[in-house]
């Protein structure tokens, strides 16, 4: 008799074991198969800054738009231009947010918009096939000698489809010296 009993007490313990196996295996297949990578906000200086620094706070930030170009950004990435700096050249952010989390382009601290010149490049501010974008709070201008093919935004897109939620806000946009004639394709160049 004690033999049966110990059989049905080690029946019901394996019973038990397959059904607590089981059970962690369905919580196994409900999991995420991957965690997102969390939201980055970048800080960039054009005098304080340098570009081997990390970017990842306002005490080492990034110098340069190369820099900045240089990244590909993720949904719900903050990349924040120091107020009374300026930049020369052309920002052309690099990856696309998401809906609800858009990448935006932005200042910090406090004064004057930080400022972005063209200097005479095609564009200021180049957004290619890029979507879920915020650009706000800065100052943009693209000045030369002679007028020509040249913006101080312009959003393009090429064989991608529908490009969603481009937000352009409170942006100071003046002196853009480029070509006004709308009958032409004045930006065939650039792409």
């Amino acid at each position: 008799m004690n033999l049966v009993i110990n059989k049905r007490f080690v029946a019901r313990l394996i019973s038990l074991f397959l059904v607590v196996t089981l059970m962690g295996a369905q919580l196994l297949l409900v999991a995420p198969a991957s965690v997102s990578a969390a939201a980055t906000t970048y800080y960039v200086d054009s005098d304080a800054g340098n570009d081997t620094n990390t970017g990842i706070s306002s005490a080492s930030p990034w110098k340069t738009l190369a820099k900045v170009n240089s990244i590909t950004f993720g949904a719900g990435d903050k990349v924040l231009f120091k107020s009374g700096s300026s930049w020369t050249g052309t920002l052309q952010p690099n990856g696309s947010g998401s809906s609800g989390s858009p990448i935006i382009f932005d200042k910090y601290g406090s004064g004057p918009n930080p400022v972005l010149n063209g200097a005479g490049a095609a564009s200021t501010v180049y957004l290619y096939n890029v979507q879920y974008i915020t650009v706000q709070n800065l100052e943009i201008t693209n000045d030369a000698a002679t007028v020509a093919k040249r913006s101080g935004i312009l959003v393009v897109g090429k064989g991608s489809g529908i490009l969603n939620s481009i937000h352009l806000r409170n942006l100071n946009i003046h002196n853009i010296k480029g070509s006004s004639n709308r009958d032409t394709d004045m930006y065939l160049n650039l792409l």
